[in-house]
């Protein structure tokens, strides 16, 4: 659910912020759009790969979800 609410609010965020230009907004979006979508394909690839070890590959992305970026 975090996922799509990003992908979700993450425009509204770029046009209240910014100047409102859709083309502009679309621009700043593809970004997180593109990320979202790379990781989403990169963790069913490995899953496919780890067949027998699936529990392991979505903990190893749950925690590196949860890691602060700040460190």
């Amino acid at each position: 659910m975090n996922i799509y609410a990003v992908l979700s609010f993450m425009p509204l965020m770029f046009s209240t912020v910014y100047n409102p230009d859709p083309e502009v907004v679309g621009i700043r979006s593809i970004g997180f759009a593109l990320a979202q979508t790379l990781g989403a394909s990169f963790g069913n690839i490995i899953m496919t790969v780890f067949k027998y070890h699936q529990r392991g590959v979505l903990l190893v992305g749950l925690v590196w979800m949860s890691m602060d970026a700040n460190r």
